[in-house]
């Protein structure tokens, strides 16, 4: 046990080679180094990991955890390609990942994700930006919303709000006095046709500027 403790902890190579275990213990012990890992190292052998054609999907599977838990915010680009792939398995695990990394670009990668005819992946998608807080999810659904308003990203992203009662919250915000709180919150209002955001606009109309007045 005492030399357990310390004893010289392993390369992350050989931590990465050791998830193949049959031993579980093995496997199960990689795991929770890997994730704790200070090597400069190991996020890019993890992610390089995932390029090799060898590598089984269960075991890129363990890695996309294993960087979700790392907060390996650089993943990020390839974690979008797996999100265009047709791999359902691997794309949930990103999905997951993106979630635990949490900073405003993986946000607003996986509300992105909503546009997929896979109606379970779908919900497992929407229940991760529920679980977020309101000010994080109403930031990167707004981020998100997209100019074409027939659009999918942009019916999954109202219908969102509306769960979560975000639209409560932004009429809450704009009906505040501060004109440049008003100003603020105009440009989130005018993302959305919503015909109770209509008295809303009448009465912001007299004080808005020339170019809001165009818009409204």
């Amino acid at each position: 046990m005492i030399w357990s403790i310390f004893s010289k902890p392993k390369e992350p190579e050989v931590l990465i080679s050791d998830l193949d275990s049959e031993d579980s213990e093995v496997s199960s012990s990689s795991y929770r180094q890997l994730i704790d890992h200070t090597d400069e190292e190991c996020d890019n052998l993890l992610i390089n990991t995932l390029y090799y054609p060898e590598t089984s999907n269960e075991k890129k599977i363990t890695i996309i955890n294993i960087l979700g838990l790392r907060a390996t915010e650089k993943a990020l680009p390839l974690f979008q390609k797996i999100l265009k792939s047709s791999n359902k398995d691997l794309i949930v695990a990103v999905c997951e990942a993106l979630y635990n990394i949490g900073t405003p670009d993986c946000i607003d990668e996986l509300v992105k994700s909503l546009v997929t005819p896979d109606d379970e992946l779908k919900q497992t998608i929407t229940s991760y930006i529920i679980k977020l807080p309101n000010d994080e999810a109403m930031g990167s659904l707004l981020r998100c919303v997209p100019k074409d308003k027939n659009s999918q990203l942009y019916f999954e992203i109202a219908s969102i709000m509306e769960e979560m009662d975000l639209f409560v919250t932004l009429k809450r915000n704009f009906e505040q006095s501060d004109p440049m709180i008003k100003e603020f919150y105009f440009s989130s209002l005018i993302k959305f046709n919503r015909s109770d955001f209509i008295p809303l606009y009448l009465d912001y109309y007299p004080t808005a500027s020339s170019k809001q007045k165009e818009m409204l």
